[in-house]
């Protein structure tokens, strides 16, 4: 298999040429010094007449095009004059175009951008791809890859189909690159349609997150962190007090899901209440419903930071019922289980909400002598009974949930 690396395609001895012809000629460069000690390691012992073509091309086309092209005979394992002009005549020579001038896909999407980043400053296969300006595509293929709304191959094919053409590419290998290229595309395409349906207020990751100074053990995080809950239609409720870090692990774990591909939402409890009560005034709430739960994650922040009526408590009940066992939810509160009744008008639509919320949950209350996501520490507060004194076991057989401190 060809490789582009110089220093593995030729010996490490250093190259001590003899004639004055080769002593020019080496002057050049590692690249020229390379290329004489890989043309006499291949049995190329007449350099001479070799290195005066080579002196001659370097004064018809510059010193630097000359090196351009040298090099890519090198990685082409070519050591003849002739080869070198052929890489000269197919303008595989040519030095890289400055950013943004001349450069093919200048115009090109975000996605198909990365993809043609990657595909010009890495080897495809054990080749290299060509950076010299490109003939255009022809129009009817222009307009057919257009129709098929395949931008980032249409943008890529110019300077693929030189690429394959000079270094002799198999079809399959040139159809190869150009699917991989609008599947790349694509996905970072999907990837940011999603984060912004999302509606996340700030970004955070998961890597951002200190599970050293977090309450929250390792493997529970490591659960959370592979998303196997979400797929399980389980639910994760976050309860702790200001600067514990609970928003925090809300917004990572949906960044980080959205990037595995789930379709993630997020709310505050006082956005999910409004968006809810404007289905009140023509009857839509079941369909506004069935339109947030098309998410495969849906997270509902700051609960119990404000208080609910009592249509914004049927609302919200109605909401965590349609969703139970259909779909994954990421409840943060400060209030403890015990204490919903503080927020909710109803001691029984508390009790019927921890019933939908509880029996597939995995529950974490951080503690609140530090914080794990870079804000002051929190206080010491004494409203925060084990899972075995609270009251919130009256609402049912909550054997399936799981306390995660």
């Amino acid at each position: 298999m060809r490789t582009t690396a110089v220093r593995d395609r030729v010996p490490r001895r250093a190259v001590r040429p003899r004639t004055p012809a080769e002593k020019a000629f080496c002057a050049l460069g590692p690249i020229a010094e390379a290329f004489v000690t890989g043309a006499a390691a291949a049995g190329h012992t007449r350099l001479g007449p070799e290195l005066e073509q080579l002196a001659a091309l370097e004064a018809a086309h510059g010193r630097e095009v000359l090196l351009a092209a040298l090099e890519r005979a090198v990685s082409f394992g070519r050591w003849r004059a002739a080869d070198v002009r052929s890489i000269l005549d197919a303008g595989a020579g040519t030095p890289p175009s400055p950013p943004g001038r001349g450069r093919p896909g200048a115009q090109a999407t975000h996605g198909a951008d990365q993809a043609a980043g990657r595909l010009r400053h890495r080897p495809i296969r054990g080749r290299c791809t060509v950076t010299a300006p490109t003939p255009a595509l022809a129009p009817d293929l222009h307009a057919g890859l257009r129709r098929l709304k395949l931008a980032a191959m249409r943008t890529l094919a110019p300077e693929l189909l030189l690429t394959a053409k000079t270094q002799r590419w198999a079809p399959e290998e040139l159809l190869r690159t150009l699917v991989e290229a609008e599947i790349c595309a694509r996905d970072a395409s999907n990837t940011r349609h999603r984060l912004k349906a999302a509606a996340f207020p700030v970004a955070k990751t998961l890597e951002e997150f200190d599970v050293a100074a977090s309450s929250i053990p390792r493997a529970t995080f490591d659960y959370l962190a592979s998303l196997e809950w979400i797929t399980a239609h389980e639910n994760l409720c976050l309860v702790g007090p200001a600067g514990t870090g609970k928003s925090h692990t809300l917004i990572a774990l949906g960044v980080a899901a959205v990037q595995a591909g789930h379709w993630v939402r997020y709310f505050t409890a006082a956005e999910l209440a409004e968006t809810l009560y404007r289905g009140l005034a023509d009857n839509s709430v079941g369909r506004a419903i069935d339109t947030l739960l098309r998410a495969d994650l849906v997270i509902v922040d700051e609960l119990g930071f404000a208080p609910l009526d009592d249509t914004g408590a049927q609302l919200l009940f109605r909401f965590v019922a349609a969703a139970y066992e259909r779909r994954a939810l990421g409840i943060g509160s400060h209030w403890p289980f015990d204490q919903w009744g503080r927020f909710l008008p109803e001691h029984t639509t508390a009790v019927s909400l921890l019933d939908r919320l509880l029996p597939t949950a995995s529950w974490w209350s951080p503690k609140a002598s530090r914080s794990a996501c870079g804000r002051p520490e929190a206080k010491e507060t004494s409203c925060w009974p084990p899972p075995e004194t609270s009251t919130w076991s009256l609402t049912g057989d909550h054997r399936g949930a799981r306390w995660l401190d």
